[in-house]
């Protein structure tokens, strides 16, 4: 079983070296109005509880990724999207639920959050 520690870096590593989203990653971020746009946050939501599975141990972890964009870059968002999806799934992620989107007023960008588990074995 991998530990958290893992977990967030291969998910950094996979969005890092992905050649079509942009670099700007960053863990348990809040990105501020000097930050360069667009940027992906990631953070740890949850991991359930301990399960047997063919004898080993295993929990579902949870994350949760934020894709924030300018209001006028709403095609760069959703092909940052996307990619995005294709890099977690690449990873065995699951897309737990469809992004919801909407506006951070203090830093006027639009976010597109989406969370994603794995059965970490």
């Amino acid at each position: 079983m991998n530990t958290q520690s893992q977990l967030k870096a291969a998910i950094y590593n996979a969005l890092l070296n992905d050649t079509i989203l942009t670099n700007n990653i960053y863990w348990l971020g809040r990105p501020t109005v000097s930050n360069a746009f667009p940027l992906i946050t990631y953070s740890s939501v949850d991991t359930f509880a301990d399960y047997n599975f063919c004898g080993k141990s295993s929990e579902v972890v949870q994350f949760q990724l934020d894709l924030y964009v300018d209001p006028s870059a709403m095609a760069v968002m959703d092909t940052q999207y996307e990619q995005i999806k294709v890099v977690m799934e690449g990873l065995d992620y699951r897309l737990m639920n469809s992004p919801a989107e909407f506006l951070e007023e203090t830093l006027n960008k639009i976010i597109r959050v989406t969370r994603w588990e794995i059965i970490n074995v």
